[in-house]
């Protein structure tokens, strides 16, 4: 299985990936905090796709976006983790 995957092959991928745990974890938020981040989402997805991909690498409010929500995320896996 040497086969090189496209970037929408491999979106679609984590997509179907990710539904479960996304599906799980909403289902013990609260409606306004799914909305809320959900609106976050899609403007963040509205920026990264309109833009061009040689300035929003260059854009350092894009970075830090990025590397806050990684650093978010990371904290509340192992938060989940020891849990486990």
């Amino acid at each position: 299985m040497n086969e090189k995957l496209s970037s929408y092959r491999l979106g679609g991928w984590l997509v179907v990936a990710m539904s479960g745990p996304f599906v799980y974890l909403a289902g013990r938020q609260n409606w306004t905090a799914i909305l809320a981040a959900g609106a976050v989402c899609l403007l963040s997805c509205w920026v990264a796709f309109s833009l061009p991909n040689n300035k929003l690498l260059f854009c350092p409010v894009i970075c830090l976006l990025e590397y806050a929500s990684l650093v978010v995320a990371s904290a509340v896996a192992s938060r989940w983790s020891s849990d486990i």
